[in-house]
């Protein structure tokens, strides 16, 4: 894929080696017409009338996705050859085999340092330019979700906080900082304006540690990592029976089968190729496998769990119920809290919740259990409250009686006489049944994310209580990792609660997990109607002992020493120190600020760069 004609394009390359890929040219046989580059993306206007004013208020503009359209010309020489040109640009443009959300890379030759990341919306059938040749011509369309175009990477060595630097590019990018410090450090970080990364504090690795008075301490860790189950099999878990063990599931029947993934634990598939929930129509309430985790090292009284669910509600019209639950259990195998997500009836918004008790009914137990989270997960859209019809069919026996002429002997005669003939047919006869849908979707219709339940033992005065602490986190499943707290619209909810009735407190023991359906009418129909059920998985299990601190960490140590290579990617906001990750230490009111290209700017750091290797690295964008 190399070309040094000025009049081509190259597409799909490797911008890192500049290999692969396809030129217009040399791989596709297109002749590249003259291409007129936008001067900016789609623009939309926000404005508000406002009653009994001259005018209105203008709210400002959004800017969307920028289109390239790409003139070009073929000259195959006969059919044979138009064929095969047709077929290797069709090969090239339309990608099926990688992931739907992939945009690729594109540049022009006449400005080749000049990349753009997008994907092919357009290409129309060519149109022949005249009768009797195979000459053609066409126009793709290249669209831009990041309107922006990219200059090759950039690197600036900081030596000083008052040093000034203008990046090259007039757009905003985000920086990857790299800080190789001389001394061992307590803290690290940096500032542009009034936004900032800052990292420090709460590193605790049970090592000996220097503190900032200079003299050390050997750090008992607050929380030990027992069990990290990635759960893409199923060796240590087993299907809750009679025959195993059983446990206390609220609205909830063991039926079914589970398996396992690469990457999950989930209802497994039967021989027609749709999930085995358990028989259709014998259970009033909820229904699916039941598993159990093979167990933990060691009971502790103070402990932390995480487990990361996806749910997904997959029928359009959202009237589908189900639910991905985990259950925390004592030693004698006692359900003692839980935790997932719950759809509700006639497409109403599901619920994420964690909760603390036994059957959590709120009117047989009511008093005991508490509910530390028990919400709607934002994003919220309200439904149309639509009425559903569910089909029924219905099959009736139908007889018909025709005549028949017949010839019969009468007094010595033939004569034709005419009898009856009866006929039995079947016959479809289709009703329908109305039911209601509220349409409602929110954040956990579609909800890729970790509940976390951590026992903590608080002393207040001279008395010691339960400190419940509870947490909701999305995450983002094309890279499993969790989304940070400033990227707009995702699930980060966290909650404490001081116990100070002794009622809820228990040592974990093990856990349990269950997938389950709902029937609905499209279930209860004879024959049942097909529809989409729930997809749900448990992707990771993360189980830790615990001193039961509630502020482990409050002495300042150590967090990188001298010569560990400190890496604050500010493209998707994250740290590590030595190549391990350090996100959990980062304040959450980090915003990880982006430059501003063509505009002089200062940015402070900590340490001090001129005591510190501190390179800025950076990928210049132009409008």
């Amino acid at each position: 894929m190399t070309s040094t004609d000025v009049n081509t394009f190259d597409y799909g390359f490797d911008v890192q080696t500049g290999s692969g890929g396809f030129n217009s040219a040399t791989d596709l046989e297109l002749l590249v017409n003259h291409v007129s580059k936008p001067l900016a993306p789609t623009i939309t206007e926000t404005y508000q009338d406002v009653p009994a004013r001259y005018g209105g208020v203008f709210l400002g503009n959004s800017y969307g996705e920028k289109e390239i359209d790409i003139p070009v010309t073929m000259y195959p020489t006969d059919r044979t050859d138009y064929n095969r040109i047709i077929t290797n640009l069709t090969r090239a443009l339309v990608n099926t085999a990688d992931d739907t959300t992939t945009e690729y890379a594109l540049r022009f030759n006449d400005n080749p340092n000049v990349v753009y990341y997008g994907h092919f919306t357009a290409i129309p059938t060519p149109t022949f330019i005249n009768e009797g040749v195979q000459d053609c011509t066409t126009t793709l369309t290249f669209m831009m979700a990041d309107p922006r175009g990219f200059l090759p990477q950039r690197d600036i060595s900081i030596t000083s906080n008052d040093q000034a630097i203008i990046p090259d590019g007039d757009a905003n990018v985000q920086p990857v900082v790299h800080i190789i410090p001389q001394n061992d450090l307590y803290y690290f970080g940096y500032t542009l304006g009034d936004k900032y990364v800052a990292c420090g504090y709460n590193v605790d690795d049970g090592s000996t540690t220097t503190n900032s008075d200079g003299t050390t301490t050997s750090l008992t860790p607050s929380q030990t990592l027992q069990v990290h189950d990635s759960c893409n099999s199923m060796s240590t878990w087993f299907q809750e029976s009679s025959s195993t063990q059983e446990i206390n599931v609220y609205r909830g029947v063991n039926d079914g089968k589970a398996t396992a993934t690469s990457s999950s634990i989930m209802v497994a598939k039967n021989s027609k190729g749709t999930y085995n929930w358990g028989t259709v129509g014998t259970h009033s309430d909820f229904y699916g496998p039941v598993l159990i985790h093979q167990g933990i090292p060691k009971v502790t009284d103070y402990w932390k769990v995480s487990m990361r669910f996806h749910h997904v509600k997959r029928m359009k019209n959202e009237r589908a119920m189900g639910k991905v639950e985990g259950y925390l259990l004592d030693a004698n195998g006692n359900t003692c809290g839980r935790m997932g997500i719950t759809d509700y009836a006639t497409g109403r918004y599901p619920r994420g919740y964690v909760q603390l008790g036994s059957s959590f009914n709120a009117t047989t137990d009511k008093g005991n259990y508490l509910t530390l989270l028990y919400n709607e997960g934002g994003r919220k859209t309200n439904g149309t409250n639509e009425k559903v019809k569910v089909k029924l069919t219905k099959t009736e026996k139908v007889t018909t009686t025709t005549k028949k002429t017949v010839t019969k002997t009468k007094n010595g005669k033939k004569v034709k006489v005419s009898e009856p003939v009866k006929k039995t047919t079947s016959k479809t006869i289709n009703t329908y049944v109305t039911e209601t849908s509220y349409m409602d979707h929110d954040a956990y219709s579609n909800f890729y994310g970790e509940f976390t339940l951590e026992r903590q033992a608080k002393t207040v005065g001279s008395k010691t209580y339960d400190n419940w602490i509870a947490e909701i986190n999305e995450f983002n499943p094309k890279t499993g990792t969790v989304y940070s707290t400033n990227t707009p619209n995702t699930v980060h909810i966290h909650t404490e609660k001081l116990d100070k009735t002794g009622k809820f407190g228990f040592a974990l023991a093990n856990v349990g997990v269950c997938f389950m359906k709902h029937d609905i009418e499209e279930d209860l129909v004879k024959p049942v109607v097909a529809y989409k059920t729930d997809f749900e998985t448990l992707t990771d299990l993360k189980i830790y002992t615990s001193d039961g601190s509630d502020d482990p960490d409050e002495i300042p140590h150590v967090i990188a020493h001298a010569g560990d290579e400190i890496i604050i990617d500010s493209t998707n906001n994250s740290v590590t120190v030595a190549g391990q990750s350090v996100d959990k230490y980062v304040s959450w009111l980090s915003t990880f600020p982006s430059i501003q290209g063509g505009v002089s700017q200062t940015m402070h750091f900590t340490p001090d760069p001129a005591t510190t290797d501190i390179t800025l690295q950076y990928v210049p964008a132009i409008k």
